[in-house]
């Protein structure tokens, strides 16, 4: 929650607070007050907003603190994450971090700093603030993540890379909310990785690029996957990329022609950083990022 001398200083000023036991009563409070409701669990992205006046429309908050979603479990399908797990604990658990398909994901919560942020902040949140300067969504669209959304008519799943719509705009409709993120398992000899380029490691990115390679019996790259953040309204997929990787061997030649076909973008405007210059350090991140991956799928 945010602190209430901070709140005095904006125009944030949320009348009611409520903490569901059940999806029912969840589902029916975002029904009851609509665009004026919100979802918390850590807070730390309804303070943000706040602290911006971007959450002054906001006048009901709604707690998930008593919906028994903090877990992080492997099943069949693969790793089922509850929305209200913390940072923190993704990066303590054996499910991820003995995966080094799943490498992307625990480096890219290591750059979610500080420590105090990672202690609080939830998966939930980081996804469903839909803000493209956050660290975990290329992460987890590099692994082909699906949400499993509730609602007034019953669960239903939306891949990742249909959920974030737009700046602040997902795909998410009245009456529902997050439950569970759920990495499905990769690719047999696959390997992962993160990178982030900041002004300092406190700030959001200038570039963050998520990737992903897999390889068959042959050596070859059968299947790949690679997101950018900072870029865009949404994470970009570099399709054109991944197209100079798949179903090729991956040597240094291959990796600097991935690196240097990729899509032309209008990036998002930064003051540490035109779009020119975020271009220049997206080639690089993506050839570093593809590097890093290679070496984590053939050690």
């Amino acid at each position: 929650m945010i602190p209430e001398s901070k709140v005095r200083g904006m125009g944030f000023h949320p009348s009611e607070h409520f903490s569901p036991s059940t999806s029912d009563e969840v589902c029916s409070l975002l029904v009851q007050y609509g665009k004026h409701a919100r979802i918390i669990a850590g807070g730390t992205a309804i303070y943000e907003l706040a602290k911006r006046g971007l959450a002054d429309e906001v006048k009901q908050l709604i707690s998930l603190r008593n919906m028994s979603l903090n877990y992080v479990h492997r099943k069949v399908e693969g790793v089922h994450i509850g929305a209200t797990t913390t940072l923190a604990e993704i990066l303590k658990a054996p499910e991820i971090l003995n995966d080094t398909s799943l490498r992307v994901v625990s480096e890219a919560v290591r750059e979610i700093r500080p420590n105090q942020v990672r202690n609080v902040a939830t998966i939930g949140g980081e996804i469903c603030t839909s803000l493209p300067l956050l660290d975990l969504p290329p992460a987890l669209l590099a692994v082909d993540t699906i949400l499993i959304v509730q609602g007034t008519e019953g669960l239903r799943r939306i891949p990742l890379s249909e959920f974030l719509v737009d700046f602040f705009l997902n795909a998410l409709k009245v009456g529902e909310f997050l439950v569970e993120v759920l990495i499905p398992n990769q690719p047999l000899h696959s390997g992962s990785a993160f990178m982030k380029f900041g002004r300092t490691a406190y700030d959001f990115n200038l570039v963050n690029v998520a990737t992903r390679l897999s390889f068959g019996s042959d050596d070859t790259c059968n299947d790949v996957r690679i997101y950018l953040g900072g870029i865009g309204r949404i994470p970009m997929h570099a399709i054109a990329s991944e197209s100079e990787l798949r179903d090729r061997r991956v040597d240094d030649r291959t990796i600097r022609k991935a690196s240097e076909v990729l899509e032309e973008f209008r990036a998002i405007p930064q003051i540490h950083g035109n779009a020119e210059y975020k271009r220049d350090i997206a080639r690089v991140l993506v050839r570093n990022c593809v590097k890093r991956a290679v070496m984590v799928a053939n050690p």
